[in-house]
């Protein structure tokens, strides 16, 4: 599969796009709202199947600093393993 920004710059250099073919047969996104510890990143190492994507940007109340994405063929494995993840950086206290 081609991601988006490959896609992007294939397309601006004029040159064949890329697959957009699925790797997996579900995918999941869950929002992470407030703020991202970094600290607690460690923890992702346990859910190989998932990735965490840090925007980057300053924590504030309900602002969306990130999400998690996981990939998988059983949707029931998926939902669990991206939210056991989400829920590491779910509640992150910005005060």
């Amino acid at each position: 599969m081609t991601g988006q920004f490959e896609q992007h710059l294939r397309a601006v250099a004029n040159m064949p796009l890329g697959s957009t073919d699925s790797r997996d047969e579900w995918a999941v996104m869950i929002n992470v709202l407030g703020g991202m510890d970094v600290a607690k990143y460690e923890h992702t190492a346990r859910h190989p199947g998932v990735k965490l994507h840090n925007y980057g940007k300053e924590p504030r109340a309900g602002r969306k600093v990130g999400h998690v994405t996981g990939a998988g063929s059983d949707l029931a494995a998926v939902l669990a393993e991206t939210r056991a993840v989400a829920a590491i950086f779910q509640y992150v206290d910005i005060t």
